[in-house]
């Protein structure tokens, strides 16, 4: 199925953006505490509010834009994150201050990352907003695959060889790279945004969102908390239990995966009845099988790749058919602000805590205490779903007026 020019430029961007991300994230819990000189549970901490302000901020603004603010402010994002990458980059020189620094940093880098996500899905919706998008969103996938593979790669040797403040400065090329690409390509973008005039003023009916879409957002909130753990739990662990050289091969093999099956599971799964709700259902029990395991396979190599396929299938399923739910439940005008909320909910309030749970449970809970932790938010994910199925159910049996 053909899709706009606009999500064929952004794709590129998200992979520019994702290998930037993915130098500098899979090793940010471990540099920041060795140049901050701070434990594990208060990195997890400060991580988890940066993530919180970001997406919080990409919530405020998003349910404020209109169409016309969409390319400026994808914009803005592309060069407010080179500038954040440079202070990060910069607050050895702040002496007693270089926490602060570098924090605050963080902190702008997630503002402007979740609104420059935010930003990008939305255009993927309105300008294909009478496809069927489950396709194109899987593409996504690969190439956000693409990016996550050869991210931690390139993170690794630099890390190894230059250490971690080298890796914030090629990171920091890269989005400039993006940024300028992006400016090559407005004009293709704006032109197809404005064929749009359907979506020149979204709703203020917020509770419209939130009513017709509350289960599959709650339902995301807990696997955005799960695959938090890639951030903080599965690379202390394999650091831990196995070695940390280890890091940069789990999130090769999850990258290699989503670039090579993210389109054949997609249409494979395409031809069969299941509902949306059941292929997101399967894609959280995929992580969560990939997480409990964590402790009894990471003392080998073959155990990483086993947890990093298992995770990667959990992470096409859910991030493709979430997406698709929540295109297919509201109208074109509310986009934005759906966009918006997803995105809020999913980056801050899953992402970020669950990041923080990950590196919380090391130091307080046993590894079958943890895995109850990790079937108990399944379980609840699980029953969101499933009522979004009845939910479904009920649509269709209501009369036809």
């Amino acid at each position: 199925m053909k899709y706009s020019n606009s999500s064929k430029i952004l794709l590129f961007n998200t992979f520019a953006i994702t290998l930037a991300t993915f130098m500098f994230n899979p090793y940010l819990v471990i540099g920041a505490k060795e140049i901050l000189s701070i434990g594990n549970e208060e990195i997890g901490f400060y991580l988890m509010i940066a993530l919180i302000i970001g997406s919080f901020s990409s919530l405020i603004i998003g349910m404020k834009s209109s169409k016309k603010s969409l390319l400026p402010l994808l914009l803005i994002s592309s060069i407010g994150s080179v500038i954040s990458f440079y202070f990060m980059f910069i607050s050895n020189e702040f002496g007693g201050s270089n926490k602060w620094v570098f924090l605050l940093a963080l902190v702008c880098l997630r503002i402007f990352m979740s609104c420059a996500t935010m930003v990008t899905r939305t255009i993927h919706m309105i300008t294909n907003i009478n496809r069927d998008c489950s396709k194109l969103f899987a593409l996504a996938v690969t190439v956000f695959g693409l990016g996550s593979a050869l991210g931690p790669l390139i993170g690794g040797a630099v890390f190894e060889s230059k250490g971690f403040l080298t890796i914030i400065f090629v990171s920091m090329v890269i989005t400039i790279l993006a940024f300028l690409a992006l400016c090559c390509s407005l004009f293709f973008i704006g032109s197809e945004l404005k064929s749009n005039n359907d979506v020149d003023k979204p709703s203020n009916n917020i509770a419209y969102n939130l009513k017709d879409t509350w289960t599959i957002m709650l339902s995301s909130i807990l696997f955005f908390c799960l695959l938090g753990q890639s951030l903080s739990y599965i690379p202390v662990q394999i650091s831990t239990i196995g070695n940390a050289s280890w890091i940069a091969i789990f999130f090769g093999v999850n990258a290699t995966f989503l670039i090579v099956f993210s389109l054949p599971i997609i249409n494979k799964l395409n031809k069969y009845s299941l509902t949306l709700a059941h292929k997101c259902s399967l894609g959280l029990i995929f992580i969560t099988i990939s997480l409990i395991i964590v402790p009894y396979t990471f003392s080998s190599i073959v155990g990483v790749v086993v947890v990093a396929i298992l995770y990667s299938l959990g992470e096409i399923l859910f991030s493709t058919y979430s997406l698709e739910s929540l295109r297919g439940a509201v109208k074109a005008t509310d986009a934005p602000k759906a966009v918006s909320i997803y995105t809020f909910l999913t980056t801050s309030l899953g992402l970020g805590i669950g990041q923080y749970v990950g590196v919380l449970l090391l130091d307080e809970l046993s590894p079958l205490l943890i895995a109850c932790v990790w079937g108990g938010i399944c379980l609840f994910g699980t029953l969101f779903l499933k009522r979004l199925c009845y939910e479904k159910s009920c649509t269709s049996l209501s009369p036809k007026h």
